[in-house]
């Protein structure tokens, strides 16, 4: 579990209940076509990520609120154009909620204050319009091709303070514009001070006034991705992590705008342009660093720079061994917060400690990077160190099976990866790790993958094994499977399961544990599915014909599903 700073886009649909209500099967096929067609490819065009889909609404994270406010915009831009010569009462239109917030990130999901008031925000939009926050207004004004009208403060539901709303202008002859609200009289204890300050020095008091209106901005800093000057790209993973930490530990503080991680991707390997980051990111300040790691040694070099006149606010090198590379982050973070003269509270404080002493963790890191290197005998001292002092953590010994594979160690290896699939969920495999690992180098991947097959890890999940003599054609699996529905169980249980496909494809699978929606289709001699929750990548497996009550069985990364046609 952790908590950041990021930007929030929510959704839904207006009169959904009324229009699924006259024509469920119709309103349903036209929301997913909406989806599909328009909205997925704004979103990822938008470096959005979708966190959930919640019947007629949506929930999706970026790391820019300008991303957030384009794609909010592009998306009611294009389903005006989209519903044109639609009758009214069939209209599929959608209400948008943008908001800049802190919260807390559990797995895959999100929650908190943070999306909360995204949600409230959605619902205070028009059918067809955007509302967006204060604070994400505060970032993307002048960035975006909208005009912003202001609704004042509004109390949300189940929010405590009350919140500045803006709503967006969409049409083309409003971009740039901010329109006012109407003012708030101040309070008479303000209007008394602010006369006695008039009488003094006119100027003063205006100051004053205005200082009083409008509370100083936090300030906003980015988190380049550091550069790997070791002249081995296996090494940029060491140089990733340390960048993404120390985004994580700075986007704790309350009193520090943090661009997210995937925003500041785009200047890997390049030198920043500081005219250009300012105004493509709107921050304050930027951190730009460098990693050189060097046998047990590691050498990082990082520099805090203000945006709007290049000067250095801060800088330092520190020389460590390699595993001592979380303190090193710690001692960095502490500096940076410094000289931005942030105060962290006493809760963010304890947010961000580690242990003096660094979840076994540290040395899984070295070990995995001793690896990629090719140096299995140091990965293998590191990891074997780490597994002695966490010998209940299933990734550690799996990463130590590896890496005994790679050192020619092969029973060690089957040993060490069997007692790690102990402690991890039975559905560890090759075919789970091809699909959820991602490396910048593909052959990093296949060499992974090379010492885990010989350390025994399972392809299938479940340590599923099909008989190729068994295994169907692409031709059999569409007839098989396109536009019929497969009952049967899925593993692990078993537990019942039910997977419903159309003719084009659309489908649904449900057991007792999991409801999907999904496409299928069929790629040479394999069935994939592609989920709208699963970031849009196909994951394909084949068919095998079995023995006993189902008649086939289907396997990919992330299920095993026994069954057979129902008609």
């Amino acid at each position: 579990m952790e908590r950041r700073l990021t930007a929030i886009f929510a959704a839904d649909v207006v009169g959904y209940s009324r229009l699924m209500g006259e024509d469920e099967v119709g309103t349903l096929e036209r929301l997913k076509a909406c989806r599909r067609e328009l909205i997925n490819p704004s979103i990822a065009r938008h470096h959005g990520r979708m966190i959930k889909l919640m019947g007629d609404g949506a929930l999706v994270e970026f790391g820019s609120v300008v991303d957030a406010v384009q794609c909010a915009a592009d998306i009611q831009r294009k389903m005006a154009e989209r519903d044109k010569g639609i009758a009214d009462d069939r209209l599929i239109r959608f209400r948008i909620g943008v908001n800049l917030g802190d919260i807390i990130v559990e797995g895959e999901d999100i929650y908190g204050d943070g999306v909360n008031i995204a949600a409230r925000l959605e619902a205070q939009a028009e059918p067809g319009g955007v509302c967006i926050s204060g604070t994400a207004f505060d970032h993307a004004v002048h960035k975006c091709d909208v005009g912003f009208a202001s609704l004042g403060e509004q109390r949300l539901k189940n929010i405590a303070d009350p919140v500045r709303v803006y709503r967006i202008l969409l049409e083309p002859s409003k971009a740039g514009k901010v329109l006012s609200g109407p003012r708030r009289p101040l309070r008479p204890a303000i209007l008394a001070t602010g006369a006695a300050l008039l009488v003094a020095a006119a100027v003063a008091g205006t100051v004053i006034a205005w200082q009083w209106l409008r509370a100083p901005q936090r300030p906003s800093v980015a988190v380049l991705p550091f550069s790997n000057l070791s002249g081995d790209p296996a090494q940029d993973y060491l140089a990733e992590g340390i960048t993404e930490d120390l985004i994580t530990d700075l986007a704790k503080l309350s009193g520090l705008d943090v661009i997210a991680g995937n925003s500041v991707a785009a200047y890997k390997g390049k030198p920043p342009n500081l005219a250009d980051v300012r105004r493509e990111l709107g921050v304050d300040f930027l951190v730009e660093g460098s990693v050189r790691p060097t046998g047990d040694l590691i050498r990082i070099n990082a520099q805090l720079i203000d945006t709007a006149n290049g000067e250095h606010v801060w800088a330092d090198r520190f020389d460590r061994r390699a595993t001592e590379t979380f303190a090193v982050q710690d001692e960095m973070r502490k500096e940076i917060v410094a000289a931005l003269d942030v105060e962290p509270s006493a809760m963010e404080t304890k947010r961000m400690e580690r242990p003096p002493d660094m979840s076994p963790i540290n040395r899984q890191i070295a070990g995995t990077v001793f690896f990629f290197n090719g140096d299995g005998k140091r990965a293998v001292a590191a990891l074997e160190r780490a597994r002695d002092e966490a010998p209940g953590v299933g990734n550690i010994l799996v990463s130590l099976g590896a890496a005994y594979a790679q050192t020619g160690r092969i029973t060690d290896a089957r040993a060490a990866v069997a007692q790690g699939l102990r402690l991890l969920p039975n559905n560890d495999s090759i075919a789970a790790i091809r699909m959820g690992w991602h490396f910048r180098n593909p052959q990093d991947l296949e060499t992974l993958i090379g010492a885990l097959k010989q350390a025994g890890l399972p392809e299938w999940p479940y340590a599923f094994k099909g008989d190729e003599s068994d295994r169907l054609k692409g031709e059999d699996i569409s007839a098989l499977v396109i536009g019929h529905t497969l009952k049967g169980v899925a593993e692990p249980g078993p537990r019942p399961a039910i997977m419903q496909i159309g003719n084009d494809g659309q489908a649904a699978f449900r057991s007792t544990a999991q409801f999907i929606t999904e496409t299928i289709s069929v790629k040479e001699d394999l069935l994939c599915e592609q989920s709208e929750n699963a970031f849009g990548r196909p994951d394909c497996g084949p068919i095998y014909r079995r023995q006993g009550e189902f008649a086939f069985s289907f396997v990919n990364s992330r299920v095993v599903f026994h069954f057979s046609p129902l008609d």
